[in-house]
């Protein structure tokens, strides 16, 4: 968790990451990359932030309401593709972890060259290919809401349990 919470904090002082999901960096850390090198760099991230605060899901889209709002609108314009990746996650739950760490750290890597280095990702590769814009827009969400993306990341049932509330909900407002 420390690592990508570095990973997550050296893109916003590198200034790669502008997003309203951002928190800026606690005050003590006054780091440039002109003055420090990489390695230093990571080495003062790690020792200075502390790790992510741990949210439950239930309490996810409290937490991240624009990213909430967003993924929500991401299932209303693509539902299946949405369920497609909620299945996926769910089947593939280190995979899917893997893709949103993906996601946030490599911002300037396309999917289909992520692919490339992952051979055993079939599955994934068979959605991608049917429904290509709603991994983009999926992708392209994780890397605007990073702290959002990397806190639902750890539940492989995330994208499904979300979904299956957005449901209930959408059923509600119907009555």
């Amino acid at each position: 968790m420390r690592c990508m919470h570095s990973t997550l904090i050296a893109l916003v002082l590198a200034g790669s990451a502008s997003c309203s999901h951002l928190r800026p960096p606690p005050a003590d850390v006054a780091l440039t990359s002109a003055t420090l090198s990489a390695p230093q760099l990571r080495r003062e991230i790690l020792e200075t932030t502390p790790p992510l605060p741990h949210v439950a899901l239930t309490e996810w889209p409290s937490a991240y309401p624009d990213a909430a709002r967003e993924l929500d609108a991401w299932m209303r314009q693509y539902p299946s593709g949405a369920s497609a990746l909620s299945r996926w996650a769910e089947a593939h739950p280190e995979q899917a972890y893997a893709l949103l760490m993906w996601s946030v750290s490599d911002r300037n890597e396309d999917v289909d060259s992520m692919l490339l280095t992952r051979w055993d990702w079939d599955a994934f590769r068979d959605i991608e290919a049917k429904e290509h814009d709603a991994v983009e827009s999926f992708v392209a969400w994780a890397r605007r809401a990073p702290f959002a993306a990397v806190s639902l990341a750890p539940y492989a049932d995330g994208l499904s349990t979300l979904r299956r509330a957005r449901s209930k909900s959408a059923y509600r407002s119907e009555r």
